[in-house]
């Protein structure tokens, strides 16, 4: 009993492990290529204590941090950062920094909600500008809500996602289920001849959030059949197994 996870299987242990543990065997393929791109980077800015880092990804905190220098690092160093999930969490502790905000939610309107109403410790309550390191090219709902609050939000584009389409032929199979751990990873799982076999319309598709599932319903026309409660991997496991052993 095979199941599919829309990411790099050396990345995904936290799915794996469960579902191997539970009889079932995994195997990975990214659906998307995410590359950093050059952009302006702003100068580090006078009140650092003002200034919040948002990464709504993983792929943010890789483009932001991308051959910065060790003096330019060290002016930003001081920066409150916000970000959503472990995984991102995760690569930020990893270019060493900690992360003053996690969000569970894999949400970024969640995190500025709880930005706007969090009372962190040792840090100043005020904030002036949001910095946002990411793929997006147009405006978020949540900005305007940072705008009425007098926050300036500085999007900045810092990796470009494209989607890989092609599989190896010996991953062109039927499978248990499908977890989904992207909304770009659906587009592009949409796109690729595993979504073509006759029968996939049968195979049960996780998602690992909101806006995977709403990618869901676009590119692959049907609704998921389970949505992780915990925007994780390891709730996307869970997620996975509930709609397993419920057949």
């Amino acid at each position: 009993m095979t199941l599919l996870i829309t990411q790099r299987l050396d990345r995904a242990a936290p799915f794996e492990a469960p579902l191997a543990a539970a009889g079932f065997s995994v195997v990975g393929h990214p659906f998307i290529d995410v590359q950093p791109i050059p952009f302006k980077r702003p100068p580090a800015p006078q009140q650092p204590e003002q200034t919040w880092l948002l990464f709504t990804s993983r792929h943010g905190v890789t483009g932001f941090f991308h051959a910065m220098a060790p003096s330019v690092f060290q002016s930003w160093q001081p920066c409150p950062t916000a970000v959503i999930g472990e995984t991102t969490a995760g690569a930020l502790r990893a270019v060493g920094l900690t992360p003053n905000l996690v969000s569970p939610i894999a949400q970024a309107q969640h995190l500025v909600d709880t930005l706007l109403n969090a009372s962190i410790p040792s840090q100043n309550p005020h904030i002036h500008t949001i910095i946002w390191p990411t793929g997006q090219l147009s405006e978020a709902p949540w900005e305007k809500d940072c705008q009425s609050h007098g926050i300036a939000v500085n999007r900045l584009q810092v990796y470009h996602t494209n989607l890989v389409s092609c599989v190896p032929p010996g991953l062109v199979q039927p499978y248990e289920a499908v977890a989904i751990t992207s909304g770009s990873s659906a587009a592009g799982l949409a796109q690729s001849a595993i979504a073509q076999q006759p029968d996939f319309d049968k195979t049960p598709l996780i998602s690992l959030g909101p806006r995977t599932s709403a990618a869901i319903e676009t590119h692959l026309n049907r609704q998921p059949d389970a949505e992780a409660a915990a925007h994780s991997l390891v709730g996307l496991a869970e997620a996975t197994l509930n709609v397993l052993m419920a057949d």
